[in-house]
């Protein structure tokens, strides 16, 4: 009877041990999806005196992982930067707003914020327009709740509030990650070099968000920051894109339909200073009805050595990540299942964080609440096929937006470099 009790105890202990195991593993992964999907909803900001250690400890290091740390990292206020300098990035902002059509003061006067009843008048622009809260006032914090400007823990620092002052313009930031190793910056030449000789084909296939990132590249393939990414032609318009409006979709201006998608042959001398060996081409698709276009794409490109495609889709498809998994990502991989095929290369591009000029991020849930589960579902779908996920959303949330959905050349100059630290780290 002790014999067969002892047995029994034991046994007990055993699956219960193994249950405990189990409920442990299974936690510990629901609390690290959970973690991340709460950590991405806050920026990390540093000004460079806070942050001046940290980058200077570890700076001989060259960043390894880098998809990772990029996701783990904050922006840093760059030490350099000067009042001027600020201001000047003031007057960049305040010339897009106009351009693109949005309010030139974006907080009311009786300190009212946020959206519906208290819209800003917009009448070029077909988006509507939350209130902020003025950051140079003793106001400068949003309570969604109560949709008051105001200060203090209630209004700052509770769980729907916006303290708009921690809003940053990259262009006066590095990101950093928070082990301070540092990112590799390529110049034209060097970025020219690398892709020579990793890539034969790089095609960028998604919306206007992955459009950005692809003219961010061609600006610094060609080294122009003027007018780097326009088409070549005899418009009197293209001249109202050059340099910032580059990255401004919309409005009057229009620009987003006067840039390149492919190396222009009107000038090839200026890509790469006609030093290259790699196409590199955009096939903007938005909706579903363009599935059978991107998957075309992945097909005529079966089997071509070195060929990279970097897909990122989901703002036109109400970021329903199972749809997407199910027309556009199974069929793909299919496609090189069937096929025994090696190449093209996939890399998924991210939905990345949207700006506080977005209405719906004042909703519960948020829309960054949802582009952080949509991300995460995607992630999850994707890491079984050991597909890479270029992740911006860290890089992005916290950071002025033009629009509320797209950013400026400093933001999207970063991505680019980004983009080719994974290329050189993988390929």
């Amino acid at each position: 009877a002790v014999k067969y009790y002892v047995k029994s105890l034991l046994s007990t202990i055993i699956i219960l041990s193994l249950l405990g195991v189990i409920f442990y593993w299974k936690s510990s992964f629901l609390e690290y999806d959970y973690k991340r999907l709460i950590r991405a909803n806050k920026p990390f900001m540093l000004n460079s005196i806070q942050a001046s250690y940290d980058v200077r400890k570890n700076q001989s290091t060259t960043c390894h992982n880098v998809l990772s740390l990029m996701r783990n990292a904050r922006w840093v206020k760059r030490m350099t930067v000067t009042a001027r300098e600020e201001i000047q990035q003031s007057n960049t902002e305040l010339q897009i707003r106009k351009k693109r059509g949005l309010p030139l003061i974006l907080h009311r006067t009786d300190r009212r914020c946020g959206g519906k009843p208290y819209f800003l008048h917009a009448p070029n622009l077909d988006l509507e327009i939350p209130a902020l809260c003025d950051v140079t006032s003793t106001a400068p914090c949003c309570n969604h709740k109560t949709k008051w400007c105001g200060a203090g823990p209630n209004n700052c620092n509770c769980h729907r509030c916006t303290d708009y002052r921690e809003e940053i313009s990259a262009e006066l930031y590095n990101w950093v990650p928070f082990d301070g190793c540092i990112f590799a910056n390529f110049t034209t030449e060097r970025a020219c070099s690398l892709t020579s000789s990793r890539v034969s084909r790089l095609i960028l296939i998604g919306d206007s968000l992955v459009r950005h990132l692809f003219n961010a590249l061609m600006i610094l393939f060609t080294n122009d920051k003027e007018r780097g990414s326009l088409k070549r032609v005899q418009d009197p318009k293209v001249k109202n894109c050059r340099g910032v409006m580059q990255f401004v979709d919309g409005g009057k201006t229009a620009c987003h339909n006067k840039t390149l998608t492919s190396i222009p042959v009107a000038d090839e001398t200026s890509f790469c200073q006609g030093k290259y060996n790699f196409d590199f081409a955009l096939k903007e698709y938005h909706s579903m009805n363009e599935a059978p276009n991107i998957l075309a794409t992945v097909r005529r490109n079966i089997n071509r050595e070195r060929t990279v495609i970097a897909v990122g889709v989901g703002l036109h498809m109400d970021l329903n990540a199972e749809t997407i998994q199910t027309q556009i990502m199974d069929p793909l991989l299919n496609i090189k299942k069937s096929n025994g095929a090696t190449w093209p290369y996939i890399i998924w591009l991210s939905v990345h964080a949207l700006g506080s000029v977005k209405d719906t991020n004042y909703d519960v849930p948020s829309e960054n609440d949802r582009v952080a589960r949509f991300n995460l579902s995607m992630e999850k779908y994707l890491s079984a096929y050991g597909i890479p996920v270029f992740d911006t959303f860290s890089l992005t949330n916290g950071v002025r937006s033009i629009d509320g959905t797209h950013f400026g050349m400093g933001l999207n100059m970063v991505k680019a470099q980004l983009f080719l630290n994974f290329i050189q780290e993988s390929l």
